[in-house]
């Protein structure tokens, strides 16, 4: 694994439980080649544990995260990086992306 992998805590708010976002940010985070895992906040938030290759493709998939489309609207993109108060961990850190149910 590189040594210059960036792990972030993620959390993404507006209109995002009900409408794809978490496969939305599975197929993102796959196509760019993201491992981690996406699950719903019962605050009506989206959480997202990831792990990146280096900064360029952790800020891609941000990008890419935070555009809305017809259903989904994202209003506020947080990321919390490995060592900044309000980072944490994915007790079941995947090699791949998943969501949760």
């Amino acid at each position: 694994m590189p040594s210059n992998v960036v792990r972030a805590r993620i959390l993404a708010s507006g209109s995002v439980q009900g409408v794809g976002y978490r496969y939305k940010v599975a197929r993102d985070a796959r196509k760019l080649g993201i491992r981690g895992t996406v699950r719903n906040l019962d605050d009506g938030r989206v959480e997202i544990f990831c792990e990146a290759d280096d900064r360029k493709q952790l800020d891609e998939f941000v990008r890419e995260i935070g555009r809305s489309d017809f259903l989904i609207v994202v209003e506020d993109v947080q990321v919390m990086l490995e060592g900044q108060p309000g980072y944490g961990s994915h007790p079941n850190q995947s090699q791949k992306f998943d969501v949760e149910f």
